[in-house]
């Protein structure tokens, strides 16, 4: 029973790092679209949706998320 324990610890942390591994990235493209959106003064991710993405994003299992575009 030990033994599928630390099976089990060690594919977590696996599952962990590869999650971790996208999660990042995603979340530095999205940063940079924003930052592209203010420099540019078009609204790539408005800040109403700013909310509604992060309270997506913090949902267990997903790695990202973003915004179709701004107005045109």
């Amino acid at each position: 029973m030990h033994s599928m324990r630390c099976i089990g610890y060690r594919r977590l942390a696996s599952t962990a790092g590869s999650f971790h591994k996208y999660l990042s990235p995603a979340q530095d493209i999205r940063a940079k679209m924003r930052e592209m959106g203010d420099l540019s003064e078009v609204p790539i991710e408005p800040k109403e949706q700013t909310a509604l993405l992060d309270a997506c994003v913090s949902q267990a299992g997903v790695i990202g998320g973003g915004v179709p575009g701004g107005e045109t």
